[in-house]
Parts: C-alpha cells; structure tokens; sequence
C-alpha cells in the first residue's frame, strides 16, 4: 500500500515574442503547487515568475511565494539549482516549490533544442556530426558538462572539439 504519491508534470510553450513560458505542477500527497515561469529566449534567463500553493500543510509555507522575486535574472546553467536554493531556499524556501523549478529548468532547456530543431526544420543540412555538436557547443556553451552525452569525457565532445568549423557548407547548395 502506498503511503506517498507525487507527481510532476511541466509544459512549455513557445510565445510569439521570442519566450518560452514553462508550467509547472507539483500534486502530492500534502501539496499541490503551480508555477508559471517566462524565459528568455536563448539565454534561458528568468524573466517573471509566478508561483501558487492550491493546497498545503502549514500556513507558514505560503510566505515563500514572496521569495519568488529573487529569482527573476537567473538562467538555466550548471548552477542552476544551487542559485534556487542561494536565493530561495533554506529556511525562508519550500524544498517542493524549488524542486519543481528545477524540473522547469531541465523541460526549457529541452524546449529551447525542440524549437530550435523547428527553426531549421525543412532545411537540409550538410554537417558531419561532429561538426554539428561543435557548433551546438558553440551556441549552447552551457550544455558542456550538464550531462554524461555532453561531457568532456564523451565521445561525441572529444570529436566536436577536435572537429574544425572553418569554411564549412552547412546547407546544402539549391
């Protein structure tokens, strides 16, 4: 018999002014918690942010809602979830609120390959792989060391790095 059940569940959505807007929703046993996060687009930085306790223990946990507003101008990097915890953690935070940011910061950084995968959508590209990973690196510096795949140590990384860019045909000529 299970005595604990939590589920999350995040969106994110593509605004025509060049933002992402991520939701976020934390249901469990004790809590149910809503964020609405504005990102900036490619930088990942936060632009507004918007928290909501639906349901919760203790009154005392609705004063961090207020500490929300510390966080707007952090981006989604390395340390990202340190910054939550710096700025809005710890005894004036909510544990389950900042996890739940944390997962919006992992499903935007997804959203920002899923439309930049858009924007080149149609094209035909002429890129090796490595080449392409060179370049993603190059746009996205922040992916290095974020995961095992995007690490120094991976193979796909060791032959970006030693992969030249110079004078490349990156579309196909028409």
């Amino acid at each position: 018999m299970s005595i604990f059940d939590r589920s999350i569940s995040v969106q994110v959505d593509w605004m025509d002014e060049g933002k992402f807007m991520v939701t976020g929703h934390l249901n469990d046993t004790y809590h149910e918690i809503k964020l609405n996060v504005e990102f900036s687009h490619p930088k990942l930085e936060i632009i507004s942010i918007k928290g909501e306790f639906i349901r919760h223990p203790h009154q005392e946990c609705l004063p961090t809602l207020d500490n929300l507003e510390k966080l707007k101008g952090i981006r989604v990097k390395g340390d990202f979830y340190q910054r939550i915890q710096e700025l809005a953690g710890g005894a004036a935070g909510c544990a389950h609120l900042n996890s739940l940011l944390y997962e919006m910061g992992q499903a935007v950084v997804q959203g920002r390959f899923a439309k930049s995968d858009e924007l080149i959508e149609g094209l035909e590209i002429n890129l090796p792989r490595e080449k392409w990973t060179k370049l993603w690196l190059q746009m996205m510096p922040g992916m290095r060391n974020a995961c095992i795949a995007w690490s120094d140590e991976s193979p796909m990384v060791k032959k970006a790095d030693e992969a030249e860019l110079e004078d490349i045909d990156v579309f196909k000529s028409q």
